[in-house]
């Protein structure tokens, strides 16, 4: 039996004044300080998402965008419902 999986798709800003994880019109964006060479910015995306969510960062995987902006990241452990109902609670 395969593990609870939901996606989530952020779009990026790096090398930002601060850092922060935002539900923006329905759709979430990240701000890291980190630049995006050598795959900073989508380590730090991923620290984000686990501290903001409440969730391990074993758990957060970039799944597409990794040289791009929007990047979509697998969640495990979770599905897609209550992944939803986490970012409609933690992120305003």
């Amino acid at each position: 039996m395969r593990a609870a999986e939901a996606v989530l798709v952020i779009r990026v800003t790096p090398r930002a004044a601060d850092e922060r994880l935002k539900l923006d019109g329905g759709a979430i964006r990240a701000w890291v300080h980190k630049p995006p060479a050598g795959d900073e910015a989508n380590a730090a995306v991923v620290e984000l998402v686990a501290k903001n969510l409440g969730l391990p960062k074993s758990s957060v995987a970039l799944l597409r965008g990794a040289k791009s902006r929007h990047k979509q990241f697998a969640i495990s452990g979770i599905t897609q419902e209550q992944l939803d109902a986490l970012v409609a609670e933690r992120l305003r």
